[in-house]
């Protein structure tokens, strides 16, 4: 189990490095650097600019919570690789989630696994 947090450690490290670069700007949650409230200013802005201009407008919040327990692997494979990210961090990713498996223990009771 250490050795899974040293790895995924390793792994976050490298990735939060070009993180920045590839994702857009007005990505604000878990960016070094970047505040939530930056986009609570943003959005004040758009909406005095509609009131400005008496142009209706519409914003868009998408939540993700979790969203990294519900992309398919498939994908995240792909997306990787169209992102031109080494095959061999591709390698590294693929081998956390291909053996792992999920159990829930409520009240001391442990779940069946899934995978």
């Amino acid at each position: 189990m250490i050795n899974y947090k040293i790895f995924t450690r390793v792994l976050a490290t490298k990735l939060g490095k070009v993180a920045p670069d590839l994702l857009h700007h007005n990505q604000a949650g878990f960016m070094p650097r970047r505040q939530i409230s930056d986009q609570t200013k943003l959005i004040r802005m758009v909406m005095a600019s509609a009131e400005q201009s008496a142009q209706n407008r519409l914003i868009v919040s998408l939540d993700q919570e979790k969203a990294y327990d519900k992309v398919d692997h498939e994908y995240l494979w792909k997306t990787l690789e169209k992102f031109e990210f080494p095959a061999e961090f591709i390698m590294a990713v693929q081998h956390l989630y291909k053996p792992a498996k999920t159990s829930v223990m409520v009240n001391g009771v442990k779940s069946d696994t899934e995978m």
